[in-house]
């Protein structure tokens, strides 16, 4: 999963399908995450999956609202579809992708 720049964001969100991780340097939550992302990239090989550092993205942070971690954006050209705030099992994760991407 390709940790990108939130000068990025717009330019790799804006067609197709893509699952945006933001996640901070010292949240274990999101580090427990992880795997289940990484498992679900490798089994959904037409969506992009990338993470983004609130650390370094304090725009992005203000405009989608994020005030816990992990939050994980589900985007189809350019638009959220759903969004899932905390720890989450893997499960959930990969229902999202098949309703909504």
């Amino acid at each position: 999963m390709e940790e990108i720049k939130e000068s990025e964001f717009d330019e790799i969100t804006k067609a197709g399908s893509v699952v945006v991780d933001f996640f901070g340097a010292g949240c274990i939550n999101c580090r427990m995450t992880e795997p289940s992302l990484l498992a679900l990239e490798t089994e959904n090989p037409g969506i992009k999956f990338v993470k983004i550092d609130t650390g370094s993205a304090k725009k992005l942070t203000e405009k989608f609202n994020i005030s816990s971690l992990p939050t994980i954006l589900f985007m189809k050209d350019g638009l959220v579809k759903q969004t899932l705030v905390g720890l989450k099992p893997r499960g959930i994760l990969a229902r999202t992708i098949d309703e909504h991407l």
